[in-house]
């Protein structure tokens, strides 16, 4: 919902994860920038 709102601002929002799990959950949701925290 939160990558939806910014796009309707015409912004693309980075989205950090930290797990595996979380990583495939963000592609899934169809964000483009993803910032992985180790």
């Amino acid at each position: 919902q939160l990558i939806d709102f910014g796009r309707k601002f015409n912004m693309e929002p980075l989205v950090e994860v930290f797990t595996e799990e979380e990583a495939k959950i963000t592609v899934d949701s169809g964000a483009k920038i993803v910032g992985v925290n180790i």
